[in-house]
């Protein structure tokens, strides 16, 4: 679709043990109408060039304790400052292959969003 992906290997003497690919964020108004973003982050601090979503994420085990260097490094190398990461529930995928082992145990330092509440319009 034309966005450009970043890609980030974390290595540690010349052995891989981290990878982390992030796109630009295309859907940030659709976000910000229905998720409570503004509760942990002020916009106008934030370019719309400098958020970004995670596509894919792996990091060895042994290294599970480093997660929040990777993530900032990554945000300071690709010039970012907010990262997105979508959960799926397990039986809804959005694309067929594109979801698989969940991040969720090792996005356990970050702040996860709730859905803002809907206005009904009659």
């Amino acid at each position: 679709d034309g966005v450009p992906l970043q890609a980030f290997v974390s290595t540690v003497q010349s052995e891989v043990v981290g990878i982390l690919i992030i796109r630009d964020e295309q859907d940030l108004q659709y976000l910000c109408a229905r998720y409570n973003i503004e509760s942990f982050i002020y916009f106008s601090h934030h370019r719309l060039e400098e958020h970004a979503h995670i596509l894919h994420f792996v990091l060895a085990p042994s290294f599970q304790r480093c997660c929040r260097h990777l993530f900032k490094e990554s945000l300071r190398l690709g010039h970012k400052s907010c990262l997105f990461h979508r959960l799926y529930p397990p039986h809804i995928s959005p694309q067929v292959g594109a979801q698989g082992p969940s991040l969720a145990p090792q996005l356990w330092g970050l702040s996860s969003l709730c859905m803002s509440a809907q206005k009904h319009i009659h």
